[in-house]
């Protein structure tokens, strides 16, 4: 509804006052947030878990992202953000966002790929990242690691990336010359989303 006023003195077309407030939106509903998630190569993104939190950063509601989008259509007064892909590297956060009524609020989520992030176990197995150091924690270069499937040579920041087949275990067995062999177990029973960090401390050969 619109209130139209003419005021007193003026003549012909006088002074309109438009009491419009929302009226525009009764009788629709409106979604108050739309984020469309995609990659960096603007390819939609499907899958990970969007929440929804309060401005103390209490989780008030979690959406799953479906097809690149992923809607909060109502929450109360106050400020919040969206946070789109957890605390892993590469996730996406909106801030101080708030429900305007009759408006839809279109928002944009770009969901970066960090080096060893993604999908780190397939059907092949678990990845390992092996540190190698010595007792007052300098990294060793050159040590042997030999595993199962998969033997390498640590580099000169002694780290090495071995694997380990799904549903296995093995222990790889860590030399160097002037140092005393060590082992290590992995265990790849289970399914692992993340890359397997493990550090190794080789005791010289005395």
């Amino acid at each position: 509804m619109i209130t139209v006023r003419y005021k007193r003195g003026l003549t012909n077309i006088g002074v309109l006052w438009f009491t419009i407030g929302c009226c525009a939106a009764y009788g629709k509903d409106t979604c108050a947030v739309s984020i469309s998630v995609v990659h960096a190569d603007n390819s939609p993104v499907d899958g990970p878990e969007a929440m929804l939190l309060d401005h103390e950063g209490a989780v008030v509601s979690r959406k799953k992202v479906v097809e690149g989008r992923v809607e909060f259509c109502d929450f109360d007064f106050g400020r919040y953000s969206v946070r789109i892909g957890g605390d892993r590297c590469g996730s996406a956060t909106i801030g101080n966002i708030r429900v305007v009524f009759g408006i839809e609020q279109k928002l944009k989520a770009v969901i970066n790929t960090c080096a060893g992030e993604g999908d780190p176990v397939s059907a092949h197995g678990c990845l390992v990242f092996v540190r190698a150091r010595s007792p007052s924690a300098e990294p060793l270069a050159e040590v042997n690691i030999v595993g199962a499937d998969v033997t390498r040579t640590t580099d000169s920041y002694g780290r090495a990336l071995m694997a380990v087949r799904q549903g296995a275990t093995d222990t790889f067995t860590l030399s160097k010359l002037g140092y005393k062999t060590q082992t290590l177990a992995i265990d790849c029973t289970l399914q692992v989303y993340d890359v397997l960090e493990r550090a190794v401390t080789m005791d010289p050969d005395r």
